[in-house]
């Protein structure tokens, strides 16, 4: 099984990928899911117009998580005007990025109703003039994020693909699905095996890779050459590094203890906090949790301790009333045993 892919002259990276995920894959998160190993961790997408503006919430979503050399920093640029990514990219680099990755998959209305995102899949014209752009104009590999194609009369990944491997691009990640799917029925690694025989440069499965088994019978079917994991490191941080874990040694990693996992918990929780500031930290902390609580093996359904949970402001309480819950449900666990 492959362990590691290299970007062009670049040296060898982890073929595991965290999917950069709005809202979810921010600094913190990337914190907390790079001590659980090094797979390559990308940032929520940047808008490269409020880039260029220098809107700081903006920068502080392109924060870079870690200092490891051996682990790339990975900016996911989003826009459809050539010369606008071209300047982000530009700051990206600036600020640390090794390798810049353009987004021409994400499936929400906000994005393609602004004709970015999967929408770049329709005008394959100006997809191929920004990866030509970026490619003579920017010292780092210049990656893609796509889906099949806009629906499912209009799948053009393949020819698509070809031109933007023509165009210079490092690798490419595909979610096996269309645009109109968004995240429904199931992602097609069948299709995504047909990309692969039609392409040289690496190319990552990306869609219903929820553990590691799921992750080997992905690489199995579509023989790509990595996996980016994004939904299901929802509340489960250590994922990909797991995922990586495995790859690397061929040893399933153990489950985490209710222990380490509270440990996780308040570790995110206080980074939240410390990086947002307390009011919008707790805010943005609920889904979280959230995720966290629906994700464990406790014996009563979350629901109403998380209700409860979001009523309070105080971090104190919050952190007293999550290990509460947490030591109840395993103290019943073991009596049940």
């Amino acid at each position: 099984m492959k362990t590691s892919i290299k970007l062009g002259s670049s040296k060898n990276i982890s073929n595991v990928f965290l999917a950069p995920m709005s809202g979810v894959t921010d600094y913190p998160f990337r914190v907390i899911a790079s001590k659980f190993g090094n797979p390559n961790l990308i940032c929520e997408m940047i808008a490269s117009k409020e880039l260029i503006k220098q809107d700081k919430s903006t920068i502080l979503r392109a924060k870079k998580h870690t200092n490891n050399k051996d682990i790339p920093f990975i900016i996911q640029l989003l826009g459809r005007d050539p010369n606008e990514i071209l300047e982000a990219a530009k700051i990206s680099v600036d600020n640390g990025a090794d390798i810049i990755d353009i987004n021409m998959g994400c499936p929400a209305k906000k994005v393609t109703s602004g004709a970015a995102g999967a929408s770049l899949m329709r005008e394959p014209g100006l997809a191929v003039e920004i990866i030509e752009l970026l490619v003579k104009k920017i010292n780092v590999p210049i990656t893609v994020k796509m889906r099949l194609g806009w629906d499912k009369n209009n799948i053009n990944v393949i020819q698509l693909a070809k031109e933007l491997e023509s165009s210079g691009i490092s690798m490419l990640t595909v979610h096996g699905r269309t645009r109109d799917q968004f995240y429904n029925g199931n992602a097609d690694w069948n299709y995504i095996a047909k990309i692969k025989d039609s392409l040289n440069v690496p190319l990552i499965a990306n869609g219903d890779i929820t553990s590691i088994d799921k992750a080997i019978e992905c690489l199995s079917i579509t023989k790509a050459d990595g996996i980016m994991i994004g939904r299901a490191a929802l509340g489960l941080p250590w994922l990909p590094g797991q995922v990586q874990s495995y790859f690397d040694t061929n040893i399933e990693a153990s489950y985490l203890s209710l222990n380490s996992i509270y440990k996780v918990i308040i570790d995110h929780y206080e980074m939240l906090l410390s990086y947002y500031g307390n009011e919008r930290g707790n805010k943005i902390s609920r889904k979280h949790i959230s995720w966290y609580m629906s994700k464990l093996n406790t014996i009563h359904d979350p629901k109403e301790f998380i209700s409860e949970l979001f009523k309070q402001t105080n971090p104190v309480k919050v952190r007293s009333m999550i290990k509460s819950y947490l030591t109840y449900n395993k103290r019943i666990a073991l009596n049940e045993s």
